[in-house]
């Protein structure tokens, strides 16, 4: 008796999500695909997602509705898909969205190079809108951004960023020099680097890593003003012109902030 009952509501069921189906993304009517991230990096052996977001033209999460991906072959083009919804191949899968109007896959690679792939609904019209496309960039770098240290107002203190080998076939984490590391006070009380080629004074500033890996700027407060400073810190690759498969030298492979307190 319980199995027939069972069996009794999967019909059911089944047959209103098929019904939900064939109407076509849930009977909504999709005009906008975005895909997030668009663009990012990592090292390779790991693996991370992209996600798709489907809206109507109220801005509304479209669910039920099919997002094909496809991972574009060029030169240099490297990885694979791990996971996701119907996965065919390696570099084709079919996903349905979420009822927050979100489907998404799952990428690695064992090797430096990149990803580009292609996110694409059938169900909107608008060829200028059915589709989007990213890059999935995998490079054998990892960094250490600097942490907060309480200074005495009035004070200087130095600021320290790594970057290294990061991959898991290299494990020694091997500094990896040229890399540009820059450096912005958002907010707080007033407060500068120390260029150390002009000695001049700035908010901003871009250095570079040296052959230990680091990147080391003063920080300083001119007058004795207690409080914290936001710092933006961006990291970007050497310029290598030998370097066909990774970000070029105006891309940012990472982003972060750090909080500098200054005390009474």
């Amino acid at each position: 008796m319980e199995n027939r009952r069972h069996i009794s509501l999967v019909g059911p069921l089944t047959l209103i999500l098929l019904c939900i189906l064939l109407s076509g993304c849930g009977g909504s009517k999709p005009v906008y695909i975005e895909v997030e991230p668009a663009v990012d990096v990592n090292p390779p052996c790991t693996q991370h997602t992209i996600v798709a977001r489907v809206i109507d033209a109220q801005k509304k999460p479209v669910p039920f509705c099919p997002v094909e991906w496809t991972l574009l072959r060029s030169r240099g083009a490297v990885g694979a898909i791990v996971e996701g919804g119907r996965k065919r191949t390696n570099t084709y899968a079919r996903t349905l969205t979420n009822p927050e109007g979100k489907a998404s896959i799952t990428l690695t690679s064992t090797q430096e190079g990149r990803t580009p792939f292609m996110a694409y609904v059938h169900h909107i019209k608008d060829p200028h809108f059915h589709k989007v496309f990213g890059v999935k960039y995998w490079l054998k770098a990892g960094w250490t951004l600097p942490s907060d240290h309480p200074t005495p107002a009035g004070g200087s203190r130095e600021i320290t960023t790594s970057v290294y080998r990061a991959s898991c076939d290299e494990p020694e984490r091997a500094p990896l020099p040229g890399y540009r590391v820059g450096l912005t006070i958002q907010d707080g009380p007033i407060a500068y680097f120390i260029d150390p080629d002009t000695d001049k004074q700035t908010p901003q500033i871009e250095i570079e890593t040296d052959t230990s890996g680091t990147a080391k700027v003063k920080l300083f407060q001119p007058f004795q003003e207690p409080g914290k400073n936001k710092i933006a810190i961006t990291i970007k690759p050497p310029d290598d012109p030998d370097r066909i498969c990774c970000p070029n030298k105006h891309d940012v492979i990472a982003e972060g902030e750090m909080t500098q307190t200054w005390t009474p």
